[in-house]
């Protein structure tokens, strides 16, 4: 009985150590993360490199405290440090997703480079690989107007197919690196069998891509299509009608169409997120794309001036709020 007792004990004692060591090792990378916030990036950098050195980091605080030095690097214009803990996060964690939402397009160029080669062999099966390309304007009214959506349309679709948990999304940063280097523009040369050899880069089993047109004063239409990589083949095509005021809404509906495309399971958890962050404002979302065409750009001043226009118009945009938040990586 006393060899049970003093069993228990042990076991006892070593998990609740490991649990110190945890929350310390938390403390840590909540610091170093204030650190960051306030721009002391040496400070945050030696906090970091000190905890990585002295503690055992379970994954979760690995991929913080990698991610973070990478940013700090990154925010003192060291690439080549900043690159060498991507690196070490992708060798590591190779299954690892960061949203591209939420970091500087320069820092995600930086991710991309260093995950290309990189292979994830420990993907659910069940998951499906999509990419996203840029929507033509076709509007018969106001086209002018309507150009900078031929850059949001596509960013806020693959936001919101990023709240299906069985649909991976290839960020539209990544798409658009691949066709820089091969020479294709999105909007005006991306074709079936542009399709075809991009999607075998990237991996995906779908693109997704398609049109939008005003067609009057209060009427607007959404045209995706759905293209298999392995053929160029368009699998499946609609027009989905609404009011111009709704925009968004359409968009959400758009999202929930690929999926059904795909037979993917939207959950009713899903569908709430989907919808309950639909913004009714569309100058709030003609703002959006206008900041992502300067961020294609790199004109990063003008696209915060964007950005903060948008959330002008509707305050809680949250699209806006985490580009405006990543533009302030760097000093």
């Amino acid at each position: 009985m006393r060899k049970v007792i003093l069993s228990l004990v042990i076991v006892g004692l070593l998990s609740a150590s490991a649990t110190m060591l945890s929350a310390g090792v938390g403390e840590s990378l909540d610091q170093a993360q204030k650190l960051y916030n306030e721009a002391d990036f040496v400070s945050a950098i030696e906090l970091l490199i000190s905890t990585i050195e002295a503690e055992e980091l379970d994954p979760a605080q690995a991929q913080r405290a990698y991610l973070l030095l990478a940013r700090c690097f990154y925010a003192r214009e060291n690439q080549t440090e900043a690159a060498m803990w991507l690196g070490r996060l992708r060798e590591n964690y190779p299954c690892l997703d960061i949203n591209s939402q939420k970091y500087h397009r320069r820092f995600m160029e930086l991710w991309y480079s260093v995950a290309k080669d990189s292979l994830c062999v420990k993907e659910d099966p069940g998951i499906k690989h999509v990419a996203v390309v840029d929507f033509r304007n076709n509007s018969t009214v106001d086209h002018d107007q309507w150009n900078p959506m031929q850059f949001g349309m596509a960013d806020i679709l693959i936001s919101d197919l990023k709240n299906l948990s069985k649909l991976k999304v290839v960020d539209r940063e990544r798409v658009q690196m691949l066709l820089d280097e091969i020479q294709v523009q999105q909007s005006e040369y991306f074709d079936d069998q542009t399709a075809v050899r991009v999607g075998k880069l990237l991996g995906v089993h779908a693109f997704v891509m398609g049109s939008f047109m005003q067609v009057s004063k209060d009427e607007m239409w959404i045209v995706p299509k759905l293209v298999k990589t392995e053929t160029g083949e368009i699998l499946e095509s609609t027009t989905i009608k609404g009011k111009t005021k709704e925009l968004m809404s359409m968009v959400a509906q758009t999202a929930e169409t690929v999926a059904g495309w795909l037979k993917v399971a939207v959950s009713e958890e899903e569908k709430k997120v989907l919808h309950g962050n639909v913004s009714e404002s569309t100058q709030a979302a003609l703002a959006y794309s206008r900041g992502v065409l300067y961020e294609d750009e790199r004109k990063y001043a003008e696209a915060r001036e964007e950005y903060q226009k948008a959330l002008a118009a509707d305050s809680t945009y949250y699209p806006a709020i985490d580009r405006l938040s990543a533009l302030a990586m760097t000093k």
